[in-house]
């Protein structure tokens, strides 16, 4: 177009100087009008300003640049004008004018298109000839270039879908030369399959499809994507070829890394969450919303759905300096690792954060993990290391450690209490150790350390140390242990040290104590053995005089009952009704004296007949001795139950008068609105027999239940129920010869339980598997 543009401008000079010469041939004659030759140049200037025109107008919706449109508007104007002198037939007309004011309106845009592109070119740094001729410059040449240095490749196909061009790119990707596929089938040359008929099938409904990704093969054979973009026009299809293995390659990589990431992101125990921290207009963080969690995130907290959810609004009471925390790393970028409770969540946290995306985002990244039982732990060991401090204080126990490279020592808190030094002011060492042991304690403590060092079990042994203030204390040293290096070498040396001062007084004031002890122990065993030998000769005095005086007393009664018979018999006559209950109230009273001197002489016998204990059937023993009662029992209409009784270590002879007495005073005691019923059951509880002797006779008051195992006690008066008052007072006495107890529940008039409790034998328990009910 510059070439047309120069040609124009020399043909112009060329036909000024002919018309100056006078050489310029005739175009208009006056009266006549125009001649066909001026005609013939008009049409022509007409068409080639106005195709100008148009040219340069494409350019300007292609560029939007103000020079092309006022260029181009220029060359339009002037093509007008010359249109209407074409058709001027007389000068002078209206014609004429109309025509030059389009020229010269056509002279004012060029103008303005001047200015714009200096305007341009100034706003852009380049010379206006560099700008004009970029503008000017052959598109074919601009379209080639193009084509030629582009990094995809540009494939023309024809409506056969054969090349007609192929660019160096193509060349590079493909592998094929320029000629080689020039007039190929792109489908056989590259294309194959599925990739091919959906090709084919936009090229054949000549569609237009931007940024499909298929499949090609490179001459080698080679598999790799492109993304095509194809448009088609004038029979002529335009295919721009991308390669996209690298692209994919990133993506594959990046999908790979998304997995490796999503994995991780669900696998980790670590609870993780990104949160959006939410603010006041004064830039203070108010509250934070939940955007993503991971699968841990709900066991970590507790807390379902949180996604979308506010953190005030699942814990109202959260703490503030959570907002506090993540409203700093939002606002600053600074990650923080840290440690919170969270107490309405009722857990402690150990916490990474850090902001994530964009500052203007406010999104926190939050690594975490519930160390809640590790802090219980921690707590617990912390509680145990104050209770440790406290025992050994109570103790007076301390321990130590020293570092056998570097020589210093570690104490525990009683330790220095117990070497009576400040750990304000006092560094324990080795050497600081050694001088605080006493000297005649020093060649010891060395030896046994030095045996601990070469292997040995040290025994806990003594020594004494001196404190700062002077004072003397004894100490135990013990637990010690040694701690070796990888070599074997040992580095380290453990143990307890224990002030034992004051047990080491306590046991001289012990010894002296026990050596008085003994010396009283010795006086008082021969006091006791002399008042026992008295106490002996007293009871054997006291059972021989019981034994004389039943015997000499039982002659006289027997006289006093005999003649008191023979005058009640014989002299029956002879006797006043007032002499006859004399008589009677003598023969009575004698046999009454008779019965105590009996039991009196039964009870006596207890101590002074004993008998040797053998494993004896209490259920035996029962039988017997209501064999001995039957005629009471019979008289009585009493009915008995005896159930399963233990086997005891005992006298037979004694526990049958234990029976004996307990199963007569059931009969006699009896209510006469009701036959008697006794009861005779036994157990086994806690290695001891308990025997229940059950009767529903009147019964008694308990606060008399001291009264009425002493011998010779009684509730009732002789006329109301016979005996003596020694029955209970034997019982209890033989069952405490044999080491049991007796004791007693009753309620008037419902009857009485007496419970007796003796060591078993501790073969058997019960021998008795059946309950057996016996009535007279």
């Amino acid at each position: 177009m510059a070439f047309a543009y120069l040609g124009t401008l020399v043909l112009v000079t060329l036909i000024v100087f002919a018309v100056l010469a006078g050489f310029t041939p005739t175009f208009f004659i006056q009266g006549t009008g125009p001649t066909l030759l001026r005609q013939i140049v008009l049409g022509g200037a007409v068409g080639f300003y106005a195709i100008s025109s148009l040219l340069i107008f494409r350019m300007y919706t292609h560029e939007t640049e103000s020079f092309f449109k006022r260029y181009s508007l220029g060359l339009l104007l002037t093509a007008i004008g010359l249109f209407g002198v074409f058709f001027l037939r007389t000068v002078g007309g209206p014609i004429s004018w109309l025509g030059r004011v389009a020229q010269y309106t056509g002279g004012v845009y060029f103008l303005l298109a001047v200015v714009s592109a200096y305007r341009s070119t100034r706003a852009r740094g380049v010379p206006l000839g560099a700008f004009l001729s970029e503008f000017f410059r052959n598109p074919q040449e601009l379209y080639r270039t193009l084509v030629q240095t582009v990094s995809d490749a540009i494939v023309i196909l024809d409506q056969r879908g054969r090349v007609l061009l192929w660019n160096p790119a193509a060349e590079k990707i493909f592998g094929y030369p320029e000629k080689e596929a020039v007039g190929s089938s792109l489908f056989d040359l590259i294309l194959t399959g599925r990739s091919a008929s959906y090709l084919e099938r936009c090229l054949l409904q000549s569609e237009t499809v931007r940024q499909i990704e298929i499949e090609a093969k490179t001459r080698t054979g080679r598999i790799l994507p492109i993304e095509v973009s194809v448009s088609g026009s004038a029979g002529v299809t335009t295919a721009i070829i991308r390669d996209i293995t690298g692209r994919k390659q990133a993506e594959d990589e990046l999908r790979a890394s998304e997995q490796k990431y999503r994995t991780l992101f669900d696998s980790i125990d670590e609870g993780f969450c990104i949160i959006e921290v939410l603010f006041d207009e004064n830039e203070k963080p108010l509250d934070y919303r939940f955007l993503e969690i991971n699968p841990s995130f709900e066991r970590q907290t507790g807390i379902n759905n949180a996604v979308g959810r506010r953190m005030r609004e699942i814990a109202s009471q959260h703490e503030e300096r959570w907002f506090e925390i993540y409203g700093r790393i939002a606002l600053t970028g600074d990650p923080v690792r840290f440690e919170n409770p969270a107490k309405q969540l009722g857990r402690f946290y150990e916490v990474y954060a850090f902001r994530v995306g964009e500052a203007a985002e406010r999104k926190v990244a939050i690594l975490f993990n519930d160390i809640s039982e590790r802090k219980r732990t921690e707590e617990a060991i912390r509680e145990r290391e104050r209770d440790l401090e406290r025992a050994q204080a109570v103790a007076h126990l301390g321990s130590w450690r020293s570092d056998l490279v570097n020589g210093m020592v570690i104490w525990s808190e009683e330790a220095y209490r117990i070497f009576g030094v400040d750990p304000k002011t006092f560094t324990p060492s080795i050497e600081a150790v050694r001088r605080i042991i006493h000297p005649e304690s020093r060649a010891l403590h060395a030896r046994l350390i030095e045996d601990a060092l070469s292997g040995k079990i040290v025994e806990p042994f003594e020594s004494r140390i001196i404190r700062p203030s002077g004072e003397e204390r004894v100490v135990l040293t013990s637990g010690i242990d040694v701690e070796y290096d990888a070599s074997g070498k040992p580095i380290f040396l453990f143990g307890t040290i224990l002030d034992i001062t004051d047990r080491k007084k306590v046991e001289a004031a012990l010894r002296e104590s026990e050596k008085r002890y003994r010396a009283l122990n010795a006086e008082l065993e021969l006091r006791v053995q002399k008042r026992t030998a008295e106490l002996e000769r007293k009871n054997r005095e006291l059972q021989e005089f019981a034994f004389v005086a039943s015997h000499d007393l039982s002659e006289p009664l027997r006289k006093i009952q005999t003649f008191g018979s023979l005058l009640q018999t014989k002299s029956a006559a002879l006797l006043g009704d007032e002499e006859k209950d004399y008589v009677a109230r003598m023969t009575a009273a004698a046999g009454r004296m008779r019965e105590l001197l009996d039991a009196l002489l039964r009870y006596s016998r207890l101590d002074s007949r004993g008998q040797e204990f053998i494993p004896t059937r209490l259920d035996s023993v029962v039988k017997d001795a209501v064999g001995d009662l039957e005629i009471a029992i019979r008289n009585a209409g009493a009915r008995l139950e005896i159930g399963p009784l233990p086997m005891v270590n005992g006298a037979p002879n004694q526990l049958r008068q234990l029976f004996q007495n307990l199963i007569a005073n059931a009969v006699k005691y009896r209510r006469s609105e009701s036959k008697p019923f006794i009861k005779i059951s036994g157990e086994v509880k806690n290695g001891e027999g308990r025997l229940f002797v059950e009767d529903n006779g009147i019964g008694f008051d308990e606060k008399y239940l001291e009264k009425i195992f002493q011998p010779f006690q009684r509730l009732h008066g002789v006329n109301e129920y016979s005996g003596t008052g020694v029955g209970l007072a034997i019982c209890k006495k033989v069952v405490e010869r044999h080491g049991g107890t007796i004791t007693a529940k009753s309620t008037p008039g419902k009857g009485s339980t007496f419970i007796v409790t003796l060591p078993v034998n501790r073969g058997e328990q019960c021998i008795c598997n059946q309950t057996e009910s016996r009535s007279s």
